[in-house]
């Protein structure tokens, strides 16, 4: 009787063992069933990229991804390659859209002002450096910070408390009516405390803050008591709360 319950217990352990090995084996073939349909799916043809939907002009990126698989495609080097490559752009979103087209959109970076260095260069409203040119830029407003001597790089970021003052300065001139009437020349920053305009040949000094209120003042100076001529004026100083005037001899 011993010796029955013992080739029991044995068979028992047996069977077990058996199904353990068969279950290792089931999940070992599965395994390698479900990589052998992935790799044959992910390399079928309708899955390779032939599309790219973009308005960015991705030459040699558009040669590197055209033909790789839509579920293998490094979504993140793209990304990389694109920031680095098109400064000009931002908000940069990649989008895989089945079987085989890769959307890619961005939107262009506009100029907002330019500064004055060795050279122009291009700014955007989150200070980023777009491009440089020998001569000034047309119907753009030219700041002047007496910084940045050295080449700008496309990309580079330049914000400083400089540059931060001139943008408050222009963003409240693009409100104001003074700017619609007269055309400013320049916006000197090299020194906030005696921050100026240059309206053709005469000095406007507003100093380092409360733009809104010092262009009213300006505005209605202007008018009223010069009738939109300022030939004869040298400088108008509005840091004060006395404005002073300074003529032509």
């Amino acid at each position: 009787m011993g010796k029955k319950n013992f080739l029991n217990r044995r068979k028992g352990r047996i069977k077990i063992v058996l199904r353990i090995i068969f279950s290792f084996l089931l999940l070992i073939s599965a395994f390698f069933l479900i990589s052998f349909l992935k790799n044959k799916i992910i390399n079928m043809e309708c899955f390779r990229i032939k599309n790219i939907d973009t308005i960015l002009p991705l030459d040699k990126l558009h040669k590197r991804i055209i033909g790789k698989s839509i579920f293998t495609v490094d979504m993140g080097k793209i990304y990389q390659r694109i920031s680095a490559n098109y400064p000009g752009y931002k908000k940069i979103q990649i989008i895989k859209e089945f079987p085989n087209t890769l959307k890619i959109n961005a939107e262009k970076r506009l100029p907002f002002v330019q500064l004055k260095s060795r050279k122009y260069y291009l700014l955007d409203r989150e200070f980023v450096v777009l491009g440089e040119g020998s001569e000034p830029y047309p119907n753009l407003l030219i700041i002047e910070t007496g910084d940045y001597k050295g080449r700008l790089e496309r990309g580079e970021v330049i914000k400083d408390r400089k540059l931060v003052k001139a943008f408050e300065l222009v963003e409240e001139l693009e409100k104001s009516k003074f700017i619609q009437r007269f055309k400013i020349n320049l916006i000197n920053v090299a020194n906030l405390e005696s921050l100026f305009l240059l309206v053709g040949d005469v000095k406007i000094i507003l100093g380092e803050g409360d733009f809104k209120n010092k262009l009213l003042i300006l505005d209605s100076l202007v008018k009223k008591k010069f009738n939109d001529n300022l030939s004869s004026i040298s400088y108008i100083d509005l840091r004060y709360k006395k404005t002073y005037v300074g003529y032509k001899r």
